[in-house]
């Protein structure tokens, strides 16, 4: 099984295009057990490393082992040098021409490689909890992306809770009709531990949502939102109360002031707001006449300068908005989030190429299947581009601050638009 694998990584076409700076390494005749031994030290020490497995396994090992005689292979210097102090004694290290002039070589930006799919192989071991699917990947219809684990889970236990909610609705009209309280009391504490999870209390519940909204963050999501859209800004569709618009504006000026030293960047960075929300105010979770601008949560946690919006698809149309990252946050059920992303990508489609959405997957509480569906589309027919086609990449995943009383499944999905020639 080993072996195999070791064959496939060796054999496949990506294993020999890692095209950045790059050494030659050269194996002795026949030495088949210091090839494994390499590749495998390799696989182990570069998590990003993929491999497109193809369709005949038996084929490309056949044809690692047929190459394995004298073989160079090209790897990324990204971890290589310390693997040298195990490997030198059986591999013969060779210096090209374009090591001794490196400094001149204008390597390819990151960003500008087409990730892979994962690979069956990998999909099969991810489905045993075995091994983590890799980011970033290109997305196919078949990628587990926005069906995960617990979001099964808990979309069974959702079904569960609804039916034992309406189970209680002739207990709580029989109650009401009784007038005692303590049984109201009771039958209301029930409706509260299924509602909101187990010892949760509707006040508590009150309070999250007035500090986050309907799913929180985490200071690790705020970090990567303001590192990725730092020298782009953002655009929040559907942002309610602005809580996450207030706490990334909030971060974002804590970056400029304590860890940004270059005066000019921190000109542009006042020059512009960066990050503009928008909400037409009708699903708002907090009643605006209770949580109206001259409370304390509005004070420390409601963004002040939500744009009262009357269609989320011109939102994403403004011309000031071009280039910005797309952020949605709990988009509501329905078409809504992928009529936004839609018009976000189709009115700049060079530099409109990045959503982070943070919700719940297919099934959950938030957007359509056509909108989940819309990025793991293996080609973005839309695009009007006869040369290149698109094709939606995932470039993180990350845990958010779950609600209290796990009752919410939410993830934070970053995800990119990118280009390849036909």
């Amino acid at each position: 099984m080993m072996i195999r694998q070791f064959g496939q990584i060796v054999g496949s076409p990506s294993f020999k295009s890692f095209k950045s700076h790059h050494t030659l390494i050269q194996y002795p005749k026949g030495d088949w057990f210091w090839k494994c031994t390499f590749v495998g030290l390799l696989y182990s020490t570069y998590p990003f490393f993929r491999v497109d497995d193809g369709d005949n396994d038996d084929a490309m090992l056949q044809n690692a082992h047929t190459r394995s005689k004298a073989t160079v292979y090209q790897i990324s210097s990204f971890r290589y040098n310390t693997l040298l102090s195990t490997l030198q004694e059986n591999c013969r290290i060779m210096t090209t021409s374009c090591d001794a002039d490196a400094d001149s070589i204008e390597r390819p930006k990151r960003a500008a490689v087409i990730p892979l799919q994962a690979t069956r192989i990998r999909r099969v071991l991810h489905k045993f909890k075995i091994l983590s699917l890799p980011t970033p990947r290109a997305l196919m219809l078949s990628d587990p992306l926005f069906s995960y684990a617990d979001l099964r889970r808990g979309l069974k236990q959702r079904s569960k809770d609804e039916n034992a909610l309406r189970a209680l609705q002739a207990e709580a009209m029989t109650a009401r009709q009784s007038e005692d309280q303590e049984k109201i009391q009771h039958i209301f504490d029930k409706i509260s531990s299924i509602a909101f999870g187990k010892g949760v209390t509707p006040q508590q519940r009150e309070d999250f949502l007035a500090k986050y909204g309907c799913t929180g963050w985490t200071i690790d999501n705020l970090n990567y939102i303001v590192d990725l859209a730092f020298q782009r800004g953002i655009i929040e569709i559907g942002a309610g109360n602005g809580q996450w618009a207030r706490a990334i504006r909030d971060h974002h000026e804590y970056i400029l002031k304590t860890k940004v030293k270059d005066s000019i960047i921190q000109r542009f960075g006042k020059k512009s707001d960066f990050i503009v929300p928008y909400d037409n105010m009708s699903s708002l979770p907090l009643s605006p006449k209770i949580y109206h601008q001259y409370t304390k949560p509005a004070h420390d946690h409601f963004h002040p300068n939500v744009i009262h919006s009357t269609s989320h698809v011109d939102d994403a149309r403004r011309m000031t908005n071009r280039g910005r990252v797309l952020l949605l946050v709990y988009p509501s059920p329905g078409p809504m989030a992928l009529e936004t992303v839609k018009a976000y990508v189709d009115i700049y489609p060079k530099g409109n190429d990045t959503v982070i959405y943070c919700g719940e997957g297919i099934g959950g509480a938030n957007a359509n299947n056509e909108f989940f569906e819309y990025f793991l589309n293996c080609e973005d027919t839309n695009a009007g581009d006869e040369e290149y086609r698109y094709r939606w990449c995932v470039l993180e995943v990350m845990d958010v601050l779950p609600a209290y009383g796990g009752k919410g499944y939410e993830k934070m999905f970053v995800l990119q638009r990118v280009k390849e020639k036909k």
